[in-house]
């Protein structure tokens, strides 16, 4: 079972519960949930089961929209990350990515089909420091080795252009992560079946992947 009321952490005074956004569907539908902080101070995001997309605003004891469902289906193993204010890049099981722009009253999703052409179950999405986003890691069987995709791609949000980038020489499946550092360069670590050891990967201007 979920946790179905959220929390707010205030520093210097702890937690408080906010029953006002009680959600019913994440007694059930709990698990890696996606959320982003809107420009208008809500938290949007999604269940990565059912697919149920909400709001929730923390003033007072909080308080909950309910906005439909993702147009494609939902999947606890794939990526998406927030790349500029109110818009998101996520990937869907087919292999194609998805704009979700959270800027208005109920968010808009944008297909680009095709572009990645495959599942990348368990991959990364990364914005790097010149503002394109790094796709990397996955497979197209969840958490499988023989299955895996180590070629990258980069994404540019002025073009909307995918190009293919770097191969890596390590898979990283379930539970892997990417971290862009301080001196721009990217670490990616973690590694799934079978578990793999952490790499720094040199920034260059297509970066090197291990």
């Amino acid at each position: 079972m979920g946790t179905s009321t959220p929390e707010l952490y205030t520093p210097g005074a702890g937690w408080q519960a906010l029953p006002g956004a009680y959600n019913a569907d994440q007694n059930t539908n709990w698990y890696f949930p996606r959320t982003f902080l809107s420009s208008n101070g809500g938290i949007f995001g999604w269940d990565t089961n059912s697919g149920q997309l909400f709001q929730v605003f923390t003033a007072g004891n909080g308080s909950l929209n309910v906005l439909g469902n993702t147009p494609f289906t939902a999947n606890a193993n794939l990526p998406a990350a927030m790349y500029a204010p109110d818009k998101i890049l996520t990937i869907d099981p087919q292999g194609n990515a998805w704009i979700v722009n959270i800027s208005g009253a109920t968010p808009t999703f944008t297909e680009m089909r095709g572009v990645i052409g495959e599942n990348r179950s368990w991959a990364n999405l990364l914005v790097l420091a010149d503002g394109t986003v790094l796709l990397s890691g996955g497979s197209v069987v969840p958490n499988d080795l023989p299955s895996a995709t180590n070629t990258a791609m980069l994404w540019n949000p002025d073009t909307g252009q995918w190009t293919v980038d770097a191969t890596a020489n390590v898979a990283r499946l379930y539970h892997s992560n990417t971290l862009l550092l301080p001196d721009a360069r990217v670490l990616s670590v973690g590694g799934g079946a079978p578990a793999r050891s952490s790499t720094s990967i040199p920034k260059s201007t297509r970066p090197a992947i291990s």
